[in-house]
This record gives C-alpha cells, sequence and structure tokens, in this order.
C-alpha cells in the first residue's frame, strides 16, 4: 500500500542547524512565554521560517540522539555543545520551561480532539490528514519524556485518556512517516506511528 503521508523527515544536518537556532532563542522564547515562536534559521539557499515549541525542539533533539553516528565528528561535537546549552538554560528557567510545557500539551491534545471529532465525519478526510495530525501526539511524547513527573497528574491524566480515543479509532499500519526516521520512533513507544484510521 503506498503511503498517504506527505511528511518528510529534515537530514540530521539540518535539524542540527534548526537546534542550534532554537537554543539560540531559547532564553527569549521561554520569558516571551508564547507556545509557539516563529524563529528565522539561516540556510545556504537563504532564510527559512518556522515554528518553534518546546516539543518541536525535544523532537529533533530526540532524532539527532538517534541518528548522531550520520553526523560528522565536528557536528556531533556542535551537538553536544548545544545540547549542554539547552539544559543550562532549562535549569536556570525550569519553572519557566515547565509552565510552557504544559500548556504545549495541553494546546496539542486540543488539536488532537478536534481532528477525532473530525475523523467521527469524515472518514476519508481522516485517515489522509492523520500522519500529519498525529505529529502533535509525537511532540506530546517528547514533552512526557523530558519534563516526566514534573508535570501534573491531571495532564498526563488527560493524555491517557487520549490515547483511548485514537487506539479506538486506530488499526495496525506500516510506519506511517518517512522511513529515514523508522529507527527513531520504535513501535512500542510511539505505538501510533505505526497505524491509520481504519
Amino acid at each position: 500500500m503506498a503511503k498517504t503521508n506527505y511528511i518528510l523527515a529534515s537530514t540530521p544536518a539540518e535539524d542540527l542547524a534548526i537546534v542550534q537556532a532554537m537554543a539560540e532563542e531559547l532564553k527569549n522564547y521561554l520569558l516571551r512565554g508564547d507556545v509557539y515562536h516563529m524563529l528565522v534559521v539561516p540556510r545556504p539557499g537563504g532564510e527559512e521560517r518556522l515554528e518553534m515549541s518546546l516539543g518541536d525542539l525535544f523532537s529533533r533533539l530526540h532524532r539527532l540522539e538517534v541518528q548522531a553516528d550520520q553526523l560528522s565528528p565536528e557536528e556531533r561535537q556542535r551537538l553536544e555543545e548545544v545540547r549542554q546549552s539547552i539544559q543550562e538554560t532549562l535549569r536556570i528557567m525550569d519553572s519557566q520551561a515547565l509552565a510552557l510545557a504544559e500548556r504545549e500539551i495541553k494546546t496539542r491534545l486540543n488539536s488532537l480532539r478536534w481532528f477525532l471529532d473530525e475523523c467521527r465525519d469524515n472518514r476519508s478526510y481522516c485517515r489522509s490528514e492523520y500522519p500529519f495530525e498525529i505529529r502533535n501526539r509525537q511532540r506530546i511524547q517528547e514533552l512526557l519524556d523530558a519534563f516526566g513527573e514534573k508535570l501534573s497528574p491531571e495532564l498526563r491524566r488527560q493524555v491517557a485518556e487520549m490515547d483511548r480515543e485514537i487506539r479506538s479509532l486506530i488499526k495496525p499500519a506500516d510506519f506511517i512517516w518517512d522511513d529515514r526516521v523508522r529507527d527513531v520512533y520504535p513501535q512500542d513507544k510511539y505505538w501510533y506511528l505505526y497505524a491509520l484510521p481504519g
């Protein structure tokens, strides 16, 4: 069966450039307090504008950690420096980061709820948009991994409830994203990336 997704993964080198730009902006981002922040990333062909959030930052860091063997020694050194800078900023601004992470999880849960409501009315739309919309659940996972028990029990309960709703809608499928990142997302943890709406 042909894949229905239109999500192409960034290369590790591209992720590193974006994570570096996010790290440089992280303190201002946390101080500003908006869940989503427009970021300008310098690229060889010109500047690229993209949306920054903690979930996106941790998602790219996760991919980089799994795919570090695809980076040059110099890039791996840069990644380590960037990771240390991010950890230091988050340590200093722990309460701001946690508050923003919780707001982002709520925002992404709301987006998933709206999508699931649409799914009940339009199954073909649901199936075609699922690979894109389920990014919200994957970003939530990165925030759960980063903040763990610091997150409120109520919020973790809401995520579990959302998972039950997603499970009631999907059927097993092959990995739905770009195969180049399949090893980044093992099926036991990222089960919703190995499924499509029935």
